[in-house]
């Protein structure tokens, strides 16, 4: 049984390095007040390092309100309501400080853990509001 964890954990691990999608796994940071105050990096997959600009290791271990200061809440309060809801959600934003459109899966992992899978919908958001 041991061996299936294992080999079943190296092929998750697999999938998201290897995924064209941003993956980050998250703590949430609640405030004394219970609401989401930030978010602690705890892993996050090539493609997130890629659409960030931001080398995993400058990312890991460190709170979103440090590594991308100036950060619109919404990021943290959709996946602050993720965590304490334990309801996914699925939504576009803009991230200003990027100055690029995602749209985001952000799925509860439980005790405050929230793994969030992004897709980069720069172009296509250019596209429709050229037709617009």
């Amino acid at each position: 049984m041991g061996n299936l964890l294992r080999t079943n954990e190296n092929w998750h691990r697999s999938l998201i390095s290897k995924m064209g999608n941003g993956f980050a796994l998250t703590e949430i940071i609640f405030d004394r007040d219970k609401k989401p105050a930030d978010c602690l990096f705890l892993d996050v997959n090539p493609a997130f390092e890629k659409m960030t600009a931001v080398n995993a290791i400058d990312l890991v271990a460190k709170k979103v309100g440090i590594v991308f200061p100036g950060t619109e809440s919404f990021w943290v309060d959709q996946c602050g309501q993720v965590a304490l809801t334990g309801i996914s959600l699925q939504f576009k934003n803009y991230a200003k400080l990027l100055g690029r459109h995602f749209e985001v899966i952000a799925c509860s992992l439980g005790k405050g853990l929230v793994a969030t899978f992004f897709s980069d919908i720069t172009e296509r958001m250019r596209i429709e509001e050229a037709y617009h």
